[in-house]
């Protein structure tokens, strides 16, 4: 029974942390209401956005925003509570910073206009030094594109996304986290099989001198 409880406990503790350490988080900003702040309303799963641009268009905030161009409806991520929706390279652009490094980051881009370059996404490491790039060209109006920027290692500490001088929304945000260290993962799981070890042999030694006594 012991040792059954002891592999019971351990299987948890491993599987806990197998799940965390590749973890996949998709967004699609439909689970809040139209001009919701969302700067850290994804914050539990290590995202937190924001926006920048000209001044009288981007606040600093990431808001949803109902959009006939929402990859998924209602919303899309929106960088302006007056009423501009779309982002662009004119007058607003947006980021997501993640608590832990990326390896895959995507989100889909569908753009008010026909175009020839219409989106580009920039990812960027912990010390801002720029990694990787990537711009979508050959745009068709309403057609919805996905950019996506894989790393062999995880290094993604953030991400900027716009239009390229045109109106586009982003929608449908995913981000794949960095695992956790293989050396952390068998750490934890070795003090958990001792600490259950020693709550056993306290507990039998207790039951040994309270009979004696």
């Amino acid at each position: 029974m012991k040792k059954l409880f002891t592999f019971f406990v351990v299987t948890i503790l491993a599987s806990s942390f197998a799940i965390h350490a590749d973890a996949n988080v998709a967004i699609n900003f439909d689970d809040v209401s139209n001009l919701t702040v969302i700067d850290n309303q994804y914050s539990t799963f290590g995202v937190i956005f924001s926006t920048y641009g000209a001044a009288g268009y981007s606040d600093g905030h990431a808001y949803a925003r109902n959009s006939s161009l929402s990859a998924s409806s209602p919303n899309v991520i929106g960088g302006n509570k007056s009423g501009y929706t779309y982002l662009n390279d004119t007058y607003i652009a947006g980021r997501a910073d993640f608590s832990t490094p990326a390896n895959n980051v995507e989100i889909w881009a569908r753009p008010f206009s026909t175009d020839n370059l219409f989106a580009w996404m920039k990812a960027y490491d912990t010390n801002g030094n720029l990694l990787d790039t990537i711009n979508i060209s050959g745009s068709v109006q309403g057609e919805a594109s996905l950019l996506s920027i894989m790393r062999p290692d995880h290094d993604i500490s953030r991400v900027e996304f716009s239009g390229a001088n045109k109106r586009v929304t982003f929608d449908n945000f995913s981000v794949n986290v960095a695992p956790e260290p293989v050396s952390s993962i068998l750490f934890i799981t070795g003090g958990a099989v001792l600490g259950v070890r020693r709550y056993f042999k306290k507990k039998k030694s207790g039951k040994f001198f309270s009979s004696r006594n």
